[in-house]
């Protein structure tokens, strides 16, 4: 019902749009047509967004010229103001504007609502590592393929066609990943937290077994705690 509306008009439409009007078959049609409209305005604003983060950048580096500050961390501290956000959200923003400004046809697919903000910057993360000639490359392709694919799928195919493209790249790019170890603790409400760690796979899955194993041993002989209480206080006792 309201695809062929433009972005720009979809929101004031589905407002105006009297849903209980509708006959009973139509109404659920309806509001199924006007979420995917507003998901497809969404993605629009957010690439609208991404792009004037992608001009800010540039005029602030033609105005910082050598010895007056970085523009990357200019910008990234003026988005985190403006937006009430952390310096790492606004940081991965102006990461994911810069590639998008390099990667005009996947630009063209988030700015129309073909694909979201998430996958836009899973593809971004993906061919950040190659070179500006190679990146074009990539964009065509990624182009052609990734449209119907979920965040996911686009971001093993981004891996892909990185890897085809300059394998030595991906390699580094990976290294680099795998180097970036980290734990981070996020308190919760009710005296609860989340620890979230952060390594290479094969540690983080030989411990995560480990943890598993133990839990499954101690249930079959009769603990009383979960198998998620029995892996939380085992790793806070190791």
């Amino acid at each position: 019902m309201f695809e062929a509306t433009p972005t720009e008009s979809v929101l004031a439409q589905v407002r105006a749009h009297d849903f209980g009007a509708d006959t009973v078959l139509e109404r659920g049609a309806h509001r199924i047509d006007a979420i995917v409209a507003i998901d497809r305005g969404v993605r629009a604003l957010q690439a609208e967004q991404v792009a004037q983060v992608a001009a800010l950048h540039d005029e602030r580096t033609k105005v910082m010229g050598l010895g007056q500050g970085d523009p990357t961390i200019s910008v990234i501290g003026e988005i985190s103001l403006a937006r009430n956000i952390g310096p790492t959200a606004a940081g991965t923003q102006v990461g994911l504007a810069l590639v998008m400004a390099r990667m005009p046809a996947v630009f063209d697919l988030f700015a129309t609502g073909v694909i979201s903000e998430a996958t836009a910057r899973a593809v971004a993360n993906e061919v950040d590592s190659l070179s500006v000639d190679d990146v074009i490359i990539a964009d065509d392709e990624l182009a052609q393929t990734i449209p119907g694919m979920t965040t996911v799928q686009a971001r093993h195919t981004a891996a892909r066609v990185v890897i085809g493209i300059d394998a030595e790249a991906a390699y580094m790019r990976a290294r680099r990943n795998r180097a970036d170890a980290r734990v981070s603790m996020f308190p919760e409400k009710d005296g609860v937290a989340t620890l979230h760690v952060r390594g290479p796979a094969e540690q983080i899955l030989a411990a995560y077994k480990a943890l598993d194993t133990w839990a499954t041993g101690l249930r079959s002989t009769g603990d009383p705690r979960t198998r998620g209480q029995i892996m939380c206080e085992t790793l806070v006792e190791r």
